[in-house]
Order: C-alpha cells, then sequence, then structure tokens
C-alpha cells in the first residue's frame, strides 16, 4: 500500500529531502528549483513526479524546452524509473514544446484525459528568458497563476547564474518573489573537493529547515546528507571553518 501523505502535503518521496520541507511542499503551491548545470535539478524533478505517481497516486506532467521524450525516458532509466510505462498507462505526461506554444495553449499540460494532472515540472522557465525578454516575469507569472487554478503542485527547474554573487538567477525577474517555495542547488568547494548542497530559501505556510545540507546523486537518484555545520559562508562561496571549530583546534581540541 503506498504511504499516505501528511495532509496538504506534497512529498517528493526522498526522505531527508522531505523532512526539511516539514512533509514535502504543500500541496498546490509553486516551487521554483533553482541550481547551475549538473547540481541536481532534472534528478530531484524525475523524483518528484515519478514517487507522486507510485507511491502517492497522483497523475504527473514533465514539460520540456530543451529535451526530447526519448532522452528524458532515458535519464529516468539510469535511476529506475520507467517513465514510458506510466506513461502506457495514462499515468504520467512528458510534452516536448516551447515557450510560446505553452502561453498560447497552457492547456495543453493540465488536460490529462479524464484525469488532473496533479504534479507538473517545467523544464525550464530559463527558456523564457532566452527566447522572451521583454515579458519574463509577466509570462511566468500568468503561468504560475494558471497553474495555482487547477490545483497543481507545480515545480519550475531554473538555470542559476554560477556567475552571480550567491549563484541565484531567479532574483534577476523577481521569480524567486513569484514562487512560493524557493530550493537552491548548489556547487560548493569544501578541502579542495567540490560537493553539491540544498538549502531552501523560503516556504510560504510552512517552517522549513534552515541549514545547508549536502546533496548526492546515486544510481538511485537524489539523497541528502548532513550539513555543513562546522563551516561558515558556504552559500556566499567563501566556505571557511566556523570560529567555535578554529577555536577548539587553537585550545588543542578536534
Amino acid at each position: 500500500m503506498a504511504p499516505e501523505m501528511a495532509r496538504g502535503r506534497a512529498p517528493t518521496g526522498v526522505l531527508e529531502f522531505d523532512a526539511m520541507l516539514n512533509g514535502g511542499f504543500m500541496k498546490g503551491d509553486c516551487v521554483l528549483v533553482t541550481g547551475a548545470a549538473g547540481t541536481g535539478k532534472t534528478n530531484l524533478a524525475l523524483q518528484f513526479l515519478y514517487n507522486g505517481v507510485t507511491k502517492y497516486g497522483e497523475h504527473a506532467v514533465y514539460v520540456t524546452f530543451e529535451q526530447m521524450p526519448d532522452q528524458i525516458y532515458r535519464d529516468a532509466k539510469t535511476l529506475g524509473m520507467n517513465l514510458e510505462k506510466l506513461e502506457e498507462e495514462n499515468r504520467l505526461k512528458v510534452v516536448s514544446t516551447s515557450p510560446d506554444v505553452l502561453v498560447q495553449n497552457p492547456d495543453m499540460i493540465t488536460d490529462f484525459s479524464a484525469e488532473r494532472a496533479e504534479r507538473i515540472v517545467i523544464d525550464s522557465i530559463s527558456y523564457f528568458e532566452l527566447s522572451r525578454k521583454n515579458s519574463v516575469r509577466d509570462e511566468i507569472y500568468t503561468l504560475i497563476r494558471y497553474l495555482k487554478t487547477k490545483g497543481a503542485t507545480s515545480m519550475l527547474l531554473h538555470e542559476a547564474q554560477t556567475e552571480s554573487p550567491h549563484g541565484f538567477g531567479p532574483y534577476e525577474h523577481g521569480l524567486s518573489f513569484l514562487a512560493d517555495t524557493v530550493v537552491v542547488l548548489k556547487y560548493v568547494e569544501i578541502e579542495s573537493a567540490i560537493q553539491r548542497a540544498v538549502a531552501i530559501l523560503k516556504m510560504r505556510g510552512s517552517d522549513h529547515e534552515k541549514t545547508l545540507r549536502e546533496l548526492k546523486i546515486t544510481p538511485k537518484g537524489i539523497e541528502v546528507g548532513g550539513s555543513f555545520d562546522q563551516w561558515e559562508g558556504v552559500l556566499s562561496g567563501a566556505p571557511h571553518k566556523s570560529f567555535a571549530i578554529r577555536m577548539s583546534k587553537a585550545f588543542g581540541g578536534i
């Protein structure tokens, strides 16, 4: 039997991450996931959809502006997810389109046979920035409002600008204000080794974990590890040992 969802929550199925979210995303909310290429945005999105269908009995849609469906199927299979089977069962749909077409006909992603799409991923809204620079904010705001009227829990992926101070691309167009929840995925350098990190920047209507946690991409998907509690300045890109750790070492501690 599928595990029961907490009332009013849309869990991702990644247990440690859902714990950070105090049980999962708020149902019907818009979630912005921002990060540089390779930080795990697509993996998180696929798990959010796949687990939503297989564990929680919801219908899901993956909208891609960049890849063809075959590429999405292939990527999902490397994580043990058979999206083609779910499509055959009419429980999930992969839509390859363009921002222009989506803006003109948003019903293409929420019309799901006799069922309503309850989880929707848009990959990625960065393509609005590339093709529709004069109206990015208005069009994304309209899209978010549309998804909310349909009651779907939506996840918008965004390619962060790595040269920005914190890697937070969404601030360029105020997208973090429009979204209900903002999740930041980021590369961090710790003692000359590159690691991935995840943080929940904000979450309307719910408490959430405030710490920065290690994120790992495994053959089974996303895993969330411990916090960087011995380090300061990790999010800003200039990590250093915390004052308490430095003092402990200075006086013969760890």
